[in-house]
């Protein structure tokens, strides 16, 4: 399940809402409880932007955060080892996701959905 928060929007808000009760899954009851446990792995892109705004704005401190472009690199240079370049979440996503037919359509347009809601006025934050 992917969701897409607009954190321009909503402010602290978005981090602090409880979003349903805790259960015997689910350790965490907001996004805020989320992104700081360190029992749950989260997958970022390139997550240094991401940890600096979400410290200096918010209070959040990331936990147990792995990095898939960083992955991504190391899965690369196995085979070219002077690799100098970075790809981007998407291409990563698609090209080692695992997705079916029917997730690679969902991704691509949730991707573009989250693309149009975002401008230069306007940030959001993907959660999947």
């Amino acid at each position: 399940m992917i969701y897409v928060i607009d954190v321009q929007e909503l402010g602290s808000a978005a981090f602090t809402t409880v979003c349903g009760e805790r259960t015997r899954d689910y350790k965490w009851s907001s996004v805020k409880q989320l992104l700081e446990d360190k029992t749950t792995v989260k997958l970022f892109c390139d997550p240094r932007s991401d940890n600096d705004a979400l410290y200096h704005h918010y209070r959040i401190y990331l936990q147990n955060v792995f990095c898939v472009q960083l992955a991504e690199v190391g899965v690369r240079r196995q085979t070219l080892p002077r690799s100098q370049f970075v790809s981007g979440g998407k291409k990563i996503t698609l090209a080692y996701g695992g997705l079916d037919v029917q997730e690679r359509a969902e991704f691509v347009e949730v991707d573009q959905r989250a693309q149009i809601s975002s401008s230069p006025r306007k940030e959001g934050l993907m959660i999947t």
